[in-house]
């Protein structure tokens, strides 16, 4: 019994020996292991390593827990004192609210544009026809001028007038595609008030009541000749009848309009007004609305200022002026100026790019289109001149319009090779029906009077000699107005 017990005993003994030698030789292992691994200490201390490649200290993966406080800025805008951040503190300005995108102003659901585009223009087979022009006259009635002409330009009869039923001398002259009826402009600020004439019946009707107070700006006329485009000084775009003065509003609009050209298919109206893209910001940007009155859209923003004049006859192009903007990098103004100050752009917004002749800015001058739209003729500045009515060396006050004539001349520029030709002294140029010659005014003889000359810068010719004020110069067809 007792024997028994001692060898128990001994097998206890051999167990736990066993035991302890088991978790020797694994603690002896995870050492070994642990002594192979990096330290916490080690580890920190191994982006100083590879700071060797970099001058700048790898950032450490410990970072202390921050209390962020949120600075509001005083409604003000004055000076915020703040006192001492404790350690753990960060001061911080609230995150800047995105900017928004524009939002379209609604417009009543109109009916859809014309089912079928209206045809491109061609050019006329001749330049005959007749050239309308205003004069400032003693005698109401009398200030529109008929000056019958051949198809080189040259006077074939005495001027005559259309006897009007008006009391105003108008300052435009407008005739509707198919010489149907001409629109008439009495001045009134800040634009002045249409009126339409029947070029058969010579009778005129007011597009608007006399007493209205609706003073606005003429920019074209639908191909149907049935319409025109007008803005009248407020917040709204619209195609107005001439036979039953039905308003068509095509888009409300930010601010004013800067210049706006009914399409020649007659289905869009480019136009320059504001663009909100942010409360208390309003910055110009070129437009595209149909004539259904529906889809006004933006096409780009401009850097600064800017104008739509026209599309070119074949719908091609929108002619307008405005800063370096419309997608293109900010210029100087000395660049800016060297390149002139006309752009095209295609219809979609795409490739806007400038012209190089220094078209004369302001003062009532209008860039116009060939007729086969290949050429854009012009006033502009010639080459180291001052314009006489923007005088930088002169203390005395310019004589106007005696002035718009010093320093210009008749350009035309080829918008596909760039060729720029100065054909004549003078202001105003307006193409022949066929595109062969301009008329133009100029006071070379001492007054102001109608010349025309070739695009070849030959056949230079003056038709009047009445030393009369002329403005409004308009070479018409062989249409109705002729009669």
């Amino acid at each position: 019994m007792r024997a028994t017990s001692k060898v128990t005993l001994a097998l206890s003994l051999l167990i736990v020996l066993g035991f302890l030698l088991v978790f020797a030789g694994w603690f002896s292992a995870r050492y070994a292991a642990d002594a192979r691994r990096p330290s916490a200490a080690v580890s920190l201390q191994a982006p100083v390593q590879a700071s060797v490649d970099s001058p700048l200290p790898a950032p450490s993966s410990v970072r202390p827990t921050e209390e962020i406080i949120v600075i509001t800025p005083p409604p003000d805008g004055g000076v915020i004192v703040l006192p001492p951040a404790k350690p753990g503190q960060i001061y911080a300005f609230p995150s800047p609210t995105p900017f928004p995108t524009w939002t379209p102003r609604p417009t009543p659901t109109r009916r859809g544009p014309t089912a079928t585009p209206f045809p491109t223009r061609q050019p006329a087979p001749s330049g005959a026809g007749v050239i309308l022009f205003t004069t400032s006259t003693d005698s109401a009635g009398e200030a529109i001028k008929k000056l019958p002409v051949n198809a080189q330009g040259e006077k074939i009869a005495e001027v005559t007038s259309i006897t009007l039923s008006i009391d105003f001398d108008p300052y435009l002259i407008a005739p509707s595609p198919d010489e149907s009826h001409l629109l008439l402009m009495r001045p009134m600020m800040p634009g002045g008030l249409p009126y339409s004439l029947d070029t058969k019946n010579e009778q005129v009707r007011p597009l608007f009541s006399e007493s209205s107070s609706s003073s606005g700006r003429f920019f074209g006329w639908h191909p149907d000749s049935q319409r025109v485009l007008f803005w009248p000084s407020n917040s709204e775009l619209q195609l107005i009848d001439i036979e039953t003065n039905e308003r068509t509003t095509l888009t409300l609009v930010e601010g004013s309009i800067q210049g706006a050209a009914m399409s020649p298919d007659g289905q869009s109206v480019a136009y320059v007004s504001g663009l909100r893209t942010a409360e208390n910001f309003n910055s110009n940007a070129l437009w595209l609305v149909s004539t259904a009155g529906s889809d006004a859209h933006p096409l780009f923003n401009f850097d600064g200022s800017a104008y739509v004049f026209s599309w070119s006859p074949d719908g091609k192009y929108i002619l307008y002026m405005g800063g370096p903007g419309a997608g293109r990098e900010q210029t100087t103004v000395e660049e800016f100026t060297s390149r002139g100050p006309l752009w095209l752009v295609e219809p979609d917004g795409q490739n806007p790019r400038p012209l190089a002749g220094l078209f004369v800015a302001g003062y009532g001058f209008e860039p116009a289109w060939s007729p086969d739209s290949q050429w854009i003729a012009f006033t502009g500045l010639d080459e180291g001149q001052e314009f006489g009515c923007f005088p930088q060396n002169k203390a005395s006050q310019p004589q106007w319009p005696e002035c718009q004539f010093q320093g210009t001349g008749v350009y035309i520029e080829n918008i596909t090779t760039g060729e720029i030709r100065r054909l004549a002294s003078g202001i105003t140029p307006m193409w022949s029906p066929d595109g062969s010659i301009l008329a133009f005014l100029s006071n070379q003889n001492g007054a102001t009077e109608i010349w025309t000359v070739r695009v070849d810068g030959v056949g230079l010719r003056q038709l009047t000699t009445d030393k009369q004020s002329k403005t409004g110069l308009t070479w018409t067809g062989t249409g109705e107005v002729q009669r």
